[in-house]
């Protein structure tokens, strides 16, 4: 590797470096500067399943679409799709789904994730994700709602806290 792109890559990691620590700072700390956006302010977060109704043994897909509905170019850090978003899936009594087997090793694989990426969405632009969401959560018959929260930081250093519309599912035995 020249010492050129060396150089790049060590200036690239200090920079996510930097931002990651004032998010993890932000966590911890008073949250009068997280603001929930609305759609029109920067981001719009939209998901939608593959169907609303699935018996026990069907995929449920969820993809989440992250558009910048503003007139300006968006940078968001990115590292895992599952570390990214936060899925809550509730059933009808407000209860949270519990992970499959295969959830928890993907959920605890999305937080030792070690890639932090910068990623441009330009005006009008949307980057997607799926999710296979009954591999992640065990959904036993009934209904269950379906709603993606994102943490975003925008230029400003203002971090946003972006939710999806929210779905319900029907699960039929």
């Amino acid at each position: 590797m020249d010492r050129l792109a060396k150089r790049k890559r060590l200036l690239t990691a200090g920079v996510l470096f930097v931002l990651m620590s004032a998010s993890l700072t932000l966590k911890g700390s008073d949250k009068s500067n997280i603001k929930s956006s609305q759609p029109s302010e920067s981001l719009h977060l939209q998901e939608s399943v593959n169907r609303v109704t699935i018996s026990g043994r069907d995929s449920l897909t969820l993809t989440v679409l992250l558009k910048n509905t503003t007139k300006k170019p968006v940078y968001v850090v990115e590292s895992n799709p599952l570390a990214d978003y936060q899925i809550d899936v509730r059933d009808e009594r407000g209860q949270p789904a519990t992970p499959t087997d295969e959830g928890k090793v993907l959920l605890m694989r999305a937080l030792w994730a070690g890639r932090r990426v910068s990623v441009l969405i330009r005006p009008g632009e949307e980057k997607r994700d799926t999710f296979e969401i009954n591999k992640i959560y065990r959904m036993n018959a009934g209904t269950y709602t379906i709603m993606t929260t994102r943490s975003v930081i925008l230029q400003t250093g203002v971090r946003h806290q972006i939710k999806s519309n929210g779905i319900k599912i029907t699960v039929t035995p």
